[in-house]
């Protein structure tokens, strides 16, 4: 009786298969076929390659399609120029199979020299099918120059918030700090995330003296303290003041680490205005 019914329930999923295959519509019109860009942005460290890929859009099995590229003359000091920044290795890529993904290879010139991070622009020209192109029928690609004189401390931090108002108890961990090259100024770095505030800050770094200051009164933004917006002063660790005019001083080491210390966030404005949060200790690490 199970065998007899097993193949009857076959025999209906097939009959019902065939009928769902024929009464189907196309998912997939010649009017829908194309050429673009995955990403209309690409990004490559100085000292690596990068393959940024371009899909042609079409049916399996359709005729081998060539498209083919160009980089856009632009001008300007931040303009990566190809042959001297930059190569490609072609100028087209072959799709043999008349679709899916190909990609063009970016190879940076490697230098010993600072020059700041530069971009340039590939536009896609023309295709051999006269394809449409899609949304993305350019892509700007940023070199990242690696020879920043503050390379070492660019990049994520895991940092280590230690309370002096409750050690132990009241101790913070601010995870997504992260620090980027300041375009106005080489010897300082934007920072993004300290006591998980939502805006950012600018801190100068001194190489000699291997130190970072903050001014006083960099406004981190509002935070999880649910206070408002935070600014932060250098502290004492009795919570009882801060300091409106002193500058906030660490200390950095080669491997990227940083120490600051006596950090307060401080409330703003509002009923709050000039309460202590806390007095930190912080420790860096980078990710």
């Amino acid at each position: 009786m199970k065998r007899i019914l097993n193949k009857t329930v076959l025999l209906v999923l097939t009959v019902l298969l065939i009928a769902a295959c024929s009464s189907d519509p196309e998912l997939f019109d010649k009017s829908d076929r194309f050429v673009a860009f995955n990403s209309g942005t690409a990004k490559v460290l100085e000292d690596t390659s990068l393959l940024i890929p371009v899909v042609v859009g079409a049916f399996k099995g359709s005729s081998a399609v060539t498209v083919s590229f160009e980089v856009v003359a632009e001008t300007g000091t931040s303009i990566a120029k190809e042959g001297v920044d930059f190569n490609l290795d072609a100028s087209s890529v072959v799709f043999a199979d008349g679709f899916g993904t190909q990609y063009i290879k970016v190879t940076p010139v490697n230098n010993d020299v600072f020059t700041g991070n530069k971009t340039f622009t590939i536009n896609l020209k023309s295709n051999t099918a006269k394809y449409p192109f899609g949304a993305q029928q350019t892509v700007l690609v940023s070199i990242i120059d690696d020879e920043h004189p503050l390379k070492n401390w660019i990049g994520n931090y895991s940092v280590s918030a230690l309370s002096y108002g409750d050690p132990g108890n009241w101790d913070e961990s601010w995870s997504n700090v992260s620090t980027a090259a300041d375009p106005d100024d080489v010897n300082s770095l934007i920072i993004s995330g300290l006591a998980n505030g939502n805006k950012s800050i600018v801190a100068t770094f001194d190489l000699t003296a291997m130190t970072i200051t903050i001014k006083p009164g960099v406004n981190i933004g509002s935070n999880s303290y649910n206070l408002g917006n935070m600014l932060f002063y250098l502290g004492v660790e009795s919570l009882s003041s801060f300091d409106k005019e002193a500058n906030i001083v660490g200390t950095i080491s080669n491997d990227g680490s940083i120490v600051i210390d006596h950090i307060s966030p401080v409330v703003e404005s509002g009923v709050n205005k000039d309460v202590i949060w806390d007095t930190f200790k912080t420790v860096w690490t980078k990710k």
